[in-house]
């Protein structure tokens, strides 16, 4: 059986200046908002993993991606 962290998976968009990122973004149990990862000041990337770059049909398993190039974060439907 694994320990697996408690929280929600949440479906997002994130818009760089070259590339769109659909996937699942993690937010912790801790943390009850997307805002509350993305503005820890101790974390330079977020993780999505299922991902879809750029309305590919093909998913890649899990990108990390510097908050510093991210123009747009939003749930996605």
């Amino acid at each position: 059986m694994q320990n697996r962290p408690k929280g929600q998976r949440i479906l997002v968009k994130v818009k760089t200046n070259n590339s769109t990122y659909v996937g699942n973004f993690f937010v912790p149990e801790l943390r009850t908002r997307l805002s509350d990862v993305l503005n820890d000041k101790d974390k330079d990337f977020i993780s999505l993993t299922e991902v879809s770059i750029n309305d590919s049909d093909k998913k890649t398993a899990f990108v990390c991606l510097n908050k510093r190039l991210i123009e747009s974060l939003e749930p996605y439907e």
